[in-house]
């Protein structure tokens, strides 16, 4: 997706401050997990959980404690309109 390569590539970024929220099909439940995280879960040769977790199970993306990207509101990520020199807590409301 646009937001992942955009936090992947954007030097600026910090991978470290984004966050995951998929949902886990086993405990039928949303997680919460860092963008980083390795994956310890998914059948995969994929060393990454982002890696490995198929693109239709992750339902949001956050950036410290805000949502910059959900699925189902389907608001427009904030952070890919601005300059690449614009944190994504720089968002319009």
């Amino acid at each position: 997706s646009e937001v992942l390569r955009r936090i992947e590539w954007d030097y600026q970024l910090d991978p470290n401050d984004f966050f995951v929220l998929h949902y886990d099909r086993i405990d039928d439940t949303i997680v919460v997990s860092p963008l980083t995280a390795p994956n310890e879960s998914i059948d995969s040769q994929e060393t990454s959980l982002i890696g490995a977790l198929p693109e239709h199970r992750i339902m949001a993306i956050r950036y410290k404690e805000r949502v910059v990207w959900d699925r189902h509101a389907r608001f427009p990520c904030c952070f890919l309109r601005r300059p690449h020199s614009a944190p994504p807590t720089e968002c319009d409301e």
